[in-house]
């Protein structure tokens, strides 16, 4: 199924069509008394209701490839959730209730479930509005908007907000109502420890499903920091850095020592690594070089000139605070 130039969304669609006729026809005539393939992990997967071995796995793999390749361009939709509603689809053409669908049934079945997988590969993105924790500001040295993101340091009414957000949100679940109310707090009570009294970043990205939106949020974010950093970190070692939450920083390496040669000796070290200090961009923000780069990141579509500004801006800050030998 691998080739050359641009896969098409059509091209992907008679991949699949063929793939799901073959799988079809190996499961109503199994090769009984052949002997079973070598199994391994690479050999051997589980896909919704099916076991595929041997070659097949690879034809599986290659499938899954060429239907996200088809959409990808795009951005709006995960390989995760490109993959899922293909096994869906494999799974609607080939079964029913009670196993295997029937011959003359298997045509029309497929026909409908090609379409259905077709229509949601194209489905309009949606908004997702995705929270997400930075570290390294002062308390009161973040920006409030730059570029697309929007920062605040979450206080007691954004809790109560999210809260109700929250509740809403589960109240739309398939769960029952006893569910649904066992849920409501345990969510409410985790989301407040993690977000409570802490800095986060608010932006809003287009997508189909929530893991296509975390990745393009993420990459917005990321170059967001990225040229906040070439404002805020002129020091080597670097000793602020705007990040991610689970990017770390500004935290003891240890190191404990024995010499075992005599005469006995022991060290314990704690040299600091990464940024520890932290930073504001309050010095900054009426330069009006730095509004620029919050007008070209708040850009849906930068021209071309652009883009190279901001590619620039993005590696100088990031090289800015990365450890580096002297």
């Amino acid at each position: 199924m691998n080739r050359p130039g641009k896969i098409t969304l059509d091209m992907a669609m008679k991949d699949a069509a063929t793939f799901i006729a073959e799988l079809y026809e190996s499961l109503k005539n199994p090769h009984v008394g052949e002997d079973s393939p070598r199994i391994s992990s690479e050999r051997f997967r589980i896909v919704s209701q099916f076991y595929v071995v041997g070659d097949t796995v690879g034809k599986l793999n290659d499938l899954e490839e060429t239907i996200y390749e088809s959409v990808r361009s795009g951005g709006f939709i995960s390989r995760k959730a490109a993959e899922w509603l293909l096994h869906k689809a494999m799974t609607e053409a080939i079964t029913i209730k009670d196993g295997l669908i029937g011959e003359r049934e298997f045509q029309p079945a497929l026909t409908k479930a090609l379409a259905e997988l077709k229509r949601c590969l194209r489905e309009t993105p949606s908004d997702w509005e995705y929270w997400i924790r930075v570290v390294g500001f002062a308390d009161e040295g973040f920006p409030s908007i730059f570029g697309q993101a929007s920062f605040k340091m979450m206080n007691e009414a954004d809790m109560n907000s999210l809260a109700g957000r929250l509740e809403r949100a589960i109240d739309r679940t398939a769960m029952s109502d006893e569910q649904k109310e066992a849920m409501k707090p345990r969510t409410i009570s985790s989301v407040q420890q993690k977000y409570f009294g802490h800095i986060t970043a608010t932006l809003t990205v287009s997508a189909v499903d929530s893991d296509a939106g975390a990745d393009s949020a993420l990459k917005v974010l990321r170059l967001t920091l990225d040229v906040l950093n070439f404002f805020i970190s002129w020091d080597h070692p670097p000793t602020r850095s705007i990040r991610l939450l689970w990017e770390g920083g500004g935290i003891p390496e240890q190191f404990l020592a024995f010499k075992k040669t005599p005469p006995e000796e022991s060290t314990l070290k704690e040299p600091l690594k990464g940024p520890t200090m932290a930073a504001t961009v309050k010095p900054f923000e009426n330069m009006p070089v730095f509004r620029r780069a919050s007008e070209l990141l708040a850009k849906q579509q930068p021209n071309a000139f652009e883009k190279r500004v901001l590619s620039a801006l993005q590696w100088a800050g990031r090289a800015s605070v990365q450890e580096r030998p002297d």
